[in-house]
């Protein structure tokens, strides 16, 4: 997948025809609106809907478990191209009774071992049923007023993750559309930085899906 997207970017720094300055342009916003969508595991709707939108006129099937399928052309043999669509994040597993939320990892296994110190007082979305993005932070202690910040006391597992979404009680987080098992991601934001490059959460995880988007797109859909 690297080597796909590293080529044109190539191509446009030696001064290659407009079509691929133009693709590297189609890649890229394809990937930055991708990218600011939350697709936790198992909780991958709006991506799924904007992929069977942007691609309608290939007539994609979606299955009983969310996957996507596009078939084009006939004959053998057969060639399989195929990459994740969900991103690592949390479920809402708990509300206390001062309104903070507690969370369990999904997927639950598999993850960088500094997964969940990287979101340590970071801004978050919670995604409801009603399909609302409510804004929270994940709350930690500051390292400017107490310099004797301990590793028991950092936010580097489950136990000492609390979600503040601005409510003092369980009514309050219920009355912003938040309940258990909504799945929460860090806040979508991509940049775009020098060079065609982005930055921002769940980047890497939907580059795969962005190239092959641009890949069908390119086809005929005959």
């Amino acid at each position: 997948m690297k080597r796909f997207l590293f080529v044109p970017v190539l191509a446009l720094l030696a001064g290659v025809p407009a079509a691929a300055v133009d693709e590297v342009n189609h890649l890229q916003a394809a990937l930055q609106q991708l990218a600011e969508m939350p697709g936790v595991s198992g909780y991958e709707e709006r991506v799924t809907e904007w992929l069977t939108t942007r691609l309608a006129d290939f007539k994609p099937e979606v299955d009983n478990l969310g996957n996507i399928t596009v078939t084009l052309g006939s004959g053998a043999p057969h060639r399989l191209l195929i990459t994740a669509i969900d991103e690592p994040g949390y479920v809402v597993s708990a509300i206390t009774p001062a309104g903070y939320l507690r969370v369990q990892r999904l997927p639950q296994a598999g993850m960088h071992p500094w997964f969940d110190l990287l979101h340590s007082a970071q801004p978050v979305q919670i995604l409801t049923r009603s399909g609302a993005l409510v804004p929270g932070v994940v709350a930690g202690l500051s390292t400017h007023l107490h310099r004797d910040l301990g590793v028991g006391e950092r936010t580097d597992n489950l136990e000492r993750i609390f979600i503040d979404v601005g409510a003092r009680s369980p009514e309050e987080v219920r009355q912003l559309g938040v309940d258990l098992l909504d799945p929460l991601t860090l806040e979508k934001k991509v940049y775009v930085l020098d060079r065609n490059h982005l930055a921002g959460p769940a980047v890497g995880e939907r580059l795969g899906v962005a190239v092959l988007v641009r890949l069908i797109e390119g086809m005929d859909t005959s």
